[in-house]
């Protein structure tokens, strides 16, 4: 079972570590689609969850709409945008189901008027609705991309029971 940091199928894997390994993987113009990019991606993608209220919250912090926040760990939040855009920039294709579950998810939250909005600060709906334009657009230009984990049912740490 996966969990809020812990990735599925990974004996030490962190998903917070992971995204942020994956981000400079990404953004590396040799290393994108190595395999290590994509094994890292792999098991982001095994995570199954879908939660609506934070999608845009990397694109809140990126424009300065949003403060970085983070206790233990600068990727609190699971940001589907942010994993759509890491897909497109590392190689996956709407071929694989789990993106493909993913971009369904993602367009049933967009408006009626095409936008998709973050509620928390509604001043990054525009950088927002662009990031994720630009993701989609880019998602069928590879088409390398094979899948190795399967989807894992998430599961948030239980709470422990008080003492008293």
């Amino acid at each position: 079972m996966a969990g809020y940091r812990r990735l599925a199928h990974s004996r030490w894997g962190c998903r917070s570590n992971t995204t942020g390994a994956l981000i400079c993987f990404a953004l590396h113009p040799q290393r994108c689609t190595s395999a290590e990019a994509r094994r890292a991606l792999d098991l982001l993608l095994g995570r199954e969850t879908r939660e609506a209220h934070t999608l845009g919250c990397e694109v809140a912090r990126l424009v300065g709409a949003e403060a970085p926040r983070g206790f233990l760990t600068f990727f609190a939040r699971f940001d589907l945008a942010l994993i759509l855009d890491l897909c497109s920039r590392v190689g996956a294709t709407q071929d694989d189901p789990r993106v493909a579950d993913l971009l369904k998810f993602v367009m049933s939250l967009q408006s009626e008027y095409g936008l998709w909005t973050y509620p928390h600060c509604p001043q990054a709906t525009r950088w927002l609705t662009f990031d994720l334009m630009r993701s989609i657009s880019r998602l069928d230009k590879n088409v390398d991309w094979i899948a190795a984990e399967p989807k894992t049912p998430f599961r948030p740490y239980p709470k422990r029971d008080r003492r008293f």
